[in-house]
């Protein structure tokens, strides 16, 4: 595929002459980044779940909705060679990136209600310290 772009004086200039090895290069750095990326949301999802950390699980979120959610619309309907491929990134997007941006939305709702509850209930009755034994 060659792009072409006419200049105002009727010439013409070939900005991209060969799409398929810029494509391929763009690919690449997609899938790279993609796998850094969700690595990165595995670990604030699995911390911020386990200690109720309302950054980590935001950081979550954010991650879901971008890069990742646009990565892998790329990956699934623009640079798809193999209909495994196609597949594989639609079950990726809808079964599993989807999904966790709207029960993300639900889990820090209600942990933010949570975490305001213990601050008001701890200014009326504040937690005295005892030794464990």
């Amino acid at each position: 595929m060659v792009l072409t772009v006419v200049l105002s004086n009727g010439d013409s200039a070939f900005i991209l002459e060969d799409s398929n090895s810029t494509v391929r290069a763009f690919t690449l750095v997609a899938v790279g980044v993609s796998a850094v990326v969700e690595a990165a949301r595995l670990a604030l999802g699995y911390s911020g779940n386990l200690r109720e950390k309302i950054p980590q699980l935001a950081g979550l979120f954010i991650l879901s909705i971008f890069p990742q959610t646009l990565l892998i619309v790329y990956l699934a309907y623009y640079s798809s060679r193999l209909p495994v491929d196609v597949v594989l990134h639609h079950i990726m997007l809808f079964g599993f990136i989807i999904p966790e941006i709207f029960i993300s939305v639900f889990v820090i709702r209600s942990m933010i209600k949570s975490a305001t509850t213990k601050l008001y209930l701890s200014s009326w009755y504040p937690m005295q310290d005892y030794k464990h034994r």
